[in-house]
């Protein structure tokens, strides 16, 4: 599986794929890497797919410009590799990104900062607004204030706290009006996914099998209240339905060859309109007893879901 932030579609700024992949240039995989896992822990997230199935991923963004047509842009982190900072010029190539991108819907500019909740000397203005203003709930009520990102109580999830304190840190160095809130698993669960009353969430997949059929559950439309209406947990909180024709396909599809190519496209398609950030997939540290053999290995190595040396 692997560890994620995803973005409530429903909301502006969270609406343009412009800004949910600057969202991802905000992310500094290096830095999570060496410096939060200490180089053993974690592997570099990109495609919302396991891992050890490289069979049914797409090369990595940097080698690769499309699937069949789908583009697979480059979303290396605008800053200094392994740093987890932005400076002025990082700034500038911020605004350059937003705006001239070809899928933004929303304008942009930095103004003068307005919120107690950047840190830097220019605020990021969307449609003429600060973020704080500009930013709306799922009903499209703006003033909502600085964008949040959720997660775990650091006690639970160390790592995951880290990181998600640094994503709002680079944020706010960016120019972007944005703050952390911590909740418990449970009330964090029913927030996300039974209300969807979220802007970003960090929080993980696990259990992913060799088949990829995780995204009729996760990535399809049908698993998704896409307006919010009800209190049913579904697992689409992002109100994604970017990929539904691919994953129907998918669905229907029995011949392996074929799945692997639908599947690599799902994936295109997924991260190019970036619903979601895979952070990392964890390195799962699993200690067993060697004097025995005739074990079974799975894709990636003995697996104990249950362990907590990761």
């Amino acid at each position: 599986g692997w560890i994620h932030n995803s973005y409530n579609m429903r909301r502006v700024p969270l609406d343009c794929p412009a800004f949910r992949q600057l969202l991802v240039r905000l992310t500094d995989s290096r830095w999570i890497i060496d410096d939060v896992f200490e180089g053993v822990g974690a592997r570099e997230g990109t495609y919302a797919a396991a891992k050890p199935f490289t069979e049914w991923r797409p090369p990595h963004p940097t080698n690769i410009s499309d699937v069949e047509g789908i583009p697979v842009p480059d979303l290396e982190f605008i800053g200094e590799d392994g740093d987890a900072s932005i400076s002025s010029d990082d700034r500038e190539e911020i605004l350059d990104f937003l705006q001239n991108h070809d899928n933004a819907v929303h304008d942009y500019d930095y103004g003068p900062v307005e919120s107690s909740s950047v840190e830097a000397d220019e605020e990021l203005y969307v449609n003429g607004e600060p973020i704080s203003e500009a930013h709306t709930d799922n009903d499209g009520n703006s003033g909502q204030g600085p964008i949040e990102i959720v997660f775990d109580p650091p006690e639970e999830s160390p790592n995951r706290a880290r990181i998600s304190e640094r994503n709002v840190q680079i944020m706010q160095e960016a120019g972007i009006a944005a703050e952390q809130r911590v909740l418990a698993f449970n009330e964090l669960a029913q927030n996300v996914f039974g209300v969807e009353n979220f802007d970003i969430v960090t929080i993980g997949w696990s259990d992913m099998g060799v088949e990829n059929v995780h995204f009729n559950s996760l990535f399809h439309s049908r698993a998704a209240d896409m307006e919010s209406e009800g209190e049913t947990q579904t697992f689409n909180a992002m109100g994604y339905a970017g990929a539904d024709d691919l994953i129907d396909q998918d669905l229907q599809t029995f011949d392996f060859d074929q799945r692997q190519q639908l599947v690599q496209q799902i994936l295109a398609q997924i991260w190019n309109d970036a619903p979601t950030n895979v952070l990392y997939h964890n390195v799962v540290l699993q200690p067993f007893n060697t004097n025995w053999d005739g074990f079974v290995e799975v894709t990636g190595g003995i697996a104990n879901e249950w362990t907590y040396m990761n």
